[in-house]
């Protein structure tokens, strides 16, 4: 084996492992996307949860000191 088989040798396998860490930084950048998209939801979600369970307060304010709701809608 001479000198330039070697070095073709090494080159092929530093590729290989160039190609395989790119790789695997990749899918981490992929999952950490994948992660951070599914908090923004997550918490997009409880926000309006918690809208909605303002609003659930309000009607129920309404309902107790100024009748029902639906009447005064129609008002």
């Amino acid at each position: 084996m001479n000198i330039f088989d070697k070095s073709r040798l090494f080159h092929k396998k530093s590729n290989h492992l160039i190609k395989k860490k790119g790789i695997l930084i990749m899918k981490r950048i992929v999952c950490l996307l994948i992660s951070f998209g599914l908090l923004l939801a997550q918490d997009a979600l409880s926000q309006r949860k918690g809208k909605h369970d303002k609003q659930n307060i309000a009607i129920e304010y309404l309902d107790k000191n100024f009748g029902t709701y639906d009447a005064l809608q129609k008002k």
